[in-house]
């Protein structure tokens, strides 16, 4: 179906130049990087909370509004820590910003591992180091969008838009299905109790964290800089007001070469 698919992009290219997917943006290094560290990303995040949550509710017999509001020190920071690192520090140090997001997002699953290992777990116990994950998350979520586009053109913007949302949801749902077949293979048909359950989300948290670590090698692989950044998405007109640009725009690359 997918060969199926790329034909059809690949005959409506020739024919009428309106493809639902613009296949050239595969091209694109940043693109095709930035789309791997999406995919792999979403699917460790999502099935994470799926197995969290069934960790909470099934294994420490939480109820669901316990459950809810233990999560909400991961809900609360991201989006602050999204808005620190997509206008404070991306401007200033680049793509390092979501290599040390992927970095504090593993230390929170490290920190939760070693946390429902031990007897005397509480939801307050557990609020630091989702915290830690939340703003793990907020660094590497609301960067890698801009750095993934970076270098595709404003009139595909778009379609790569499109193809970077449903990336998304795609990881997300590999993640639920990887992580959680772990899960319940790990449980099996024993007795729900938090003597049970705290070994599978052991190994499940183990297995999500050693899919980090190909994510924070790809990151490498995003062909940016934050200068590059700047110049290829933003200009001053003539007129003196501020407009966007595509990367691939000669006038671009002429002005980029000139201030290098």
């Amino acid at each position: 179906m997918l060969a199926l698919f790329v034909a059809y992009q690949r005959r409506r290219t020739r024919t009428d130049g309106s493809p639902l997917i613009e296949l050239s943006l595969f091209g694109y290094k940043s693109f095709t990087g930035g789309l791997l560290v999406n995919l792999l990303f979403m699917g460790g995040v999502i099935g994470f909370f799926l197995v969290f949550t069934l960790y909470m509710q099934v294994g420490l017999g939480y109820s669901v509004l316990r459950s809810g509001l233990t999560g909400i020190p991961w809900g609360a920071v991201v989006p602050v820590f999204a808005g620190v690192g997509a206008g404070v520090l991306a401007p200033k140090v680049g793509r390092p910003v979501m290599q040390i997001g992927l970095l504090l997002a593993i230390t929170a699953l490290v920190w939760l591992v070693w946390i429902v290992g031990r007897e005397d777990v509480t939801s307050l116990k557990m609020a630091p180091a989702l915290a830690v994950g939340g703003a793990g998350m907020g660094l590497v979520v609301a960067p890698m969008l801009d750095f993934t586009l970076a270098d595709v053109p404003i009139a595909d913007a778009g379609s790569a838009s499109g193809i970077y949302n449903s990336i998304q949801q795609i990881g997300s749902a590999i993640g639920i299905a990887g992580i959680g077949a772990l899960f319940f293979a790990q449980t099996g048909s024993t007795q729900p109790s938090p003597a049970t359950y705290t070994p599978p989300f052991q190994h499940a948290r183990v297995w999500c964290r050693s899919r980090c670590h190909p994510i924070v090698q790809q990151t490498q692989t995003i062909n940016f800089h934050v200068n590059e950044l700047i110049l290829t998405n933003w200009y001053i007109s003539p007129t003196g007001t501020t407009r966007t640009r595509s990367a691939r725009d000669p006038a671009d690359r002429a002005g980029h070469q000139k201030c290098s």
